[in-house]
């Protein structure tokens, strides 16, 4: 059964025995908007408003409130998860560079509290130096 939203006219594909017979309280999951939904038995759709369901107990509200979500499946939420582990590596990887050139950049600074910069840096020069003849030779 195909319902639309009566706010923002979102279409949405419904199982019919999620709806039963009395009724259901359905949510728009693009525009969060909220109606009480009465399919049809021997006459057409019938759509009533919000406004009309006051009369109905709190737990008869939780008991038929469905949240309707037009979101991706569960391989599509994976992938996603998968996706921000790579942003938050390259954002890591980034910062990392950023980090080894302002230290660069001003080692003459900072040797007077880390001593040590300069030879290391340069033995990261040099390892990174070394990987990248490695790549090479493995390319060809």
């Amino acid at each position: 059964m195909i319902i639309n939203c009566e706010n923002c006219n979102k279409k949405f594909n419904l199982d019919n025995n999620l709806i039963g017979e009395n009724g259901r309280l359905l949510k728009c999951g693009k525009c969060n908007h909220t109606w009480f939904f009465k399919s049809h038995q021997k006459q057409e759709k019938e759509v009533v408003s919000i406004d009309g369901l006051n009369k109905l107990k709190l737990q008869e509200k939780q008991k038929i409130n469905i949240k309707i979500n037009d979101t991706v499946n569960d391989k599509s939420k994976k992938k996603i998860k998968k996706n921000n582990i790579l942003n938050y590596f390259i954002v890591i990887l980034i910062t990392l560079i950023s980090l080894i050139l302002i230290a660069d950049t001003f080692k003459e600074h900072f040797s007077i509290i880390v001593p040590a910069i300069n030879p290391l840096l340069e033995n990261l020069y040099e390892s990174l130096y070394d990987l990248q003849l490695f790549l090479k030779d493995l390319i060809s």
